[in-house]
Parts: C-alpha cells; sequence; structure tokens
C-alpha cells in the first residue's frame, strides 16, 4: 500500500519535466522564428556575474585586477528580469566565485529560486568547488584544471578540497570544467581515466 503515494509523486515529477519539456520545446520554435524570419536578435543564454570576490588567486586568472565589486540583490533581480524580458531562458552564474556572494540577507540561492520563479528554464552556476556544493541550481560546473599536482600548482592546493565536496554533494548534476593551457595539456587522457574510476 505504501507504494501507491511513490507513483503518485514519480507521476506528477514526469508531469511537470513533461510539462518543463513542452515550454523548451515551444520556446525553441518561437526562437528560431522570431531568429530566421523576423531578424530578431534575441539573447537565449545570459551569463551574470553576481562578484569579481574570489577565494582563490589563480595563476592564469586576472579577475583579482578588476578589483572587488559585489553587485547588489536588487541589481541582480533587475539584469534578470531584464534578460528574461528579452527573451533569455538560460541563466549562467558566475564570478569570482559565486557561492561567496551575499548581499544582507540574500545569497546565491535566492538568486537562483527567483530565475525560476520568473520563468528561466536552466539555471547553471560556475563554481571553483572549493565550498561545499548546496544549491537548487540545475545544474553545477566546477573547475579542475588537472590532476592534483597541476591543479594545485595552478590554483593553490585546493584539489583534495574541491574532490571532497564533489564526492559528499547530493546534486545530481555536476560537471567538470576543465580549461586546457600549457601546463595540463598533456594529462587530459589521465585526467579523463582519474574521473572515470
Amino acid at each position: 500500500m505504501e507504494i501507491f503515494p511513490f507513483i503518485d509523486n514519480v507521476i506528477r515529477l514526469r508531469s511537470k519535466r513533461g510539462i518543463l519539456f513542452m515550454k523548451q520545446i515551444l520556446y525553441g520554435i518561437k526562437y528560431i522564428i522570431n531568429h530566421q524570419i523576423f531578424n530578431k536578435n534575441t539573447p537565449l543564454i545570459c551569463g551574470l556575474v553576481v562578484t569579481n570576490k574570489c577565494n582563490l588567486q589563480c595563476r592564469h586568472c586576472k579577475i583579482a585586477s578588476r578589483g572587488v565589486k559585489n553587485i547588489s540583490f536588487e541589481e541582480i533581480i533587475s539584469a534578470i528580469d531584464s534578460f528574461y524580458n528579452e527573451g533569455g531562458r538560460t541563466l549562467y552564474i558566475q564570478g569570482g566565485e559565486p557561492f561567496i556572494w551575499h548581499d544582507g540577507k540574500y545569497d546565491l540561492d535566492d538568486i537562483v529560486d527567483y530565475s525560476h520563479k520568473i520563468g528561466f528554464f536552466t539555471t547553471i552556476i560556475y563554481t571553483n568547488g572549493t565550498i561545499p556544493i548546496k544549491t537548487s541550481a540545475d545544474t553545477v560546473f566546477i573547475s579542475i584544471d588537472g590532476l592534483q599536482k597541476t591543479h594545485d600548482f595552478l590554483r593553490g592546493k585546493t584539489f583534495n578540497r574541491i574532490i571532497k565536496n564533489i564526492r559528499e554533494s547530493k546534486h545530481p548534476s555536476l560537471y567538470i570544467n576543465y580549461t586546457i593551457n600549457n601546463y595540463n595539456k598533456d594529462e587530459i587522457q589521465d585526467f579523463c581515466e582519474y574521473t572515470n574510476g
């Protein structure tokens, strides 16, 4: 008898996913028609830098030279509304390190929740992975730039902490963002084997 509520929840979840999928398909058709027939250039994917603050000083990153800047929650909401009204339906949140962003009582998940509430299909976060990964974002990309020795050389001694955070995360959609450079280009295959092993 206890299986029926479970089945009901699965059906409800699949129905929500089905509705979202249909919305995405219809929006895609509308986007193509507007772009190809009416020559309307509307954004589909929107990137939002919420802060220049970062808890790392990576060798290849120049974000620290931009100076520390945090965007207020009010400014972020205004930008998200503008993106949405212009046609954007996928939101990328990045930084600095977005997980250290906050504005008074607001934190990163308040931004994610708002984007879902107004109708973005997908909200994605790019992170260095040094902070535990707890978010309602649809997808999280974690930057790892090689095996331990190379990554630690490029990003400071953070490899083990990031791997720990990935292993402890319950998030259903985590991806690794691997920036190829002269230091790590020869260990791509070894890195792929490490992540699959």
